[in-house]
């Protein structure tokens, strides 16, 4: 049996690059489009952005990729995979009476969100559960520990861990935006240049060990840190807590911080960050370690899953966060080659092109029709 396959999406219009790397689901789209092409038992895939306008939907224009309406969608597919926006209840319904497979794709950290937004009584942010039943729901690796139980009680009890995929597309088409050279250079100066690129808009990924990991890091050797650039933390440059917690580095009273916009890592990277250090909670996977790794460049980071490459240390550590960042600045030149080729070895688990997670996906698929 051949599939028609449709994956849904926001209904981007404006800045394509923009919206690609201000929202991560979008990319999520491109490279979930790209494996399923690859797949035997898929005959084609389409977007289906949502909601439905009269306007090509941009990214998918920007990557070749079919697009579908909403309503025509419905009356055709056989597969409906929902990644950037949840299909209304009576029409998701109308599609599984018919004999549409709907799965949900769980890419973010949902129940995360959801208790963070029920704790704030933000209700628009929280999750909304339609009454009906998924016939599956596809969890990646990142967010099984706190999604798979609240999944399988809330959506449906065919919930499965499937891979997650990145591919240099994405990156490429940004770097070939920029005038200097994106990919790592020997260091010729002292001290690493760090960049920060946590967004900050939830408590699974912020700036704050990060930069107590360079504040160690500084106090034991000033000259391991020649600058740190947080970026995504501008806007909340005046906000009461931040204000006190940059006082009280020497980092700060050094000149050695700046709280700068958001911006893309191709921007940074390879023009004024030259080390990348992280730290996530509960979100171990993230296309800012594949698009580090993929440009050389040091990856300090906590992640239990990235199977050896970059530099590693444990959660909510600065001391183990210090001696990384200390063992990326002083070694990296010298160990390059070997960095490079676990770095190589990681990306390919997730490529669109690996068998393997291609077959992964095909199984699943199959496994909607068993």
């Amino acid at each position: 049996m051949k599939l028609k396959v449709g994956l849904t999406a926001v209904a981007v219009q404006g800045d394509v690059m923009g919206s690609l790397w201000a929202n991560g689901m979008l990319q999520n789209l491109v490279y979930m489009a790209m494996l399923l092409q690859r797949i035997r038992i898929v005959e084609q895939v389409y977007i289906v952005p949502m909601p439905e306008v009269a306007e090509p939907h941009q990214p998918s224009v920007a990557f070749g990729l079919k697009q579908i309406g909403v309503q025509a969608a419905l009356e055709t597919l056989d597969v409906l995979i929902e990644i950037g926006m949840r299909i209304p209840t009576e029409q998701a319904q109308a599609f599984q009476a018919r004999g549409g497979k709907l799965v949900s794709y769980v890419a973010g950290n949902s129940f995360i969100m959801t208790l963070e937004a029920v704790a704030s009584n933000l209700h628009e942010r929280a999750e909304v559960l339609p009454p009906m039943e998924y016939d599956a729901a596809w969890i990646t690796p990142q967010h099984w520990h706190t999604n798979a139980s609240y999944t399988r009680m809330t959506k449906t009890p065919q919930v499965h861990k499937v891979g997650q995929i990145w591919d240099p597309i994405v990156l490429r088409q940004g770097v070939a935006r920029v005038q200097h050279n994106f990919f790592y250079k020997r260091r010729l100066k002292p001290g690493c240049s760090v960049g920060i690129f946590e967004p900050n808009v939830n408590v699974l990924k912020t700036f704050h060990i990060p930069l107590l990991v360079c504040e160690q890091a500084f106090r034991q050797k000033s000259d391991t840190v020649h600058h740190v650039f947080c970026s995504g933390l501008a806007h909340l440059a005046q906000n009461t807590h931040i204000v006190e917690f940059f006082a009280a580095l020497d980092l700060q009273r050094r000149g050695k911080v700046t709280a700068e916009a958001r911006f893309p890592v191709f921007e940074l990277l390879g023009q004024y960050v030259d080390t990348v250090v992280t730290h996530q909670w509960e979100n171990g996977l993230n296309y800012l370690y594949y698009d580090v790794l993929y440009g050389g460049y040091p990856l300090v980071h906590n992640s239990t899953m990235l199977q050896g490459a970059g530099y590693a240390y444990d959660a909510f550590d600065v001391h183990s966060g210090a001696r990384a960042l200390q063992a990326a600045c002083e070694g990296h030149d010298d160990g390059f080659d070997e960095y490079h080729a676990r770095s190589q070895e990681l990306l390919w688990t997730v490529s669109p092109d690996n068998p393997l997670l291609q077959r992964q996906h095909a199984v699943l698929l199959d496994a909607l029709y068993g």
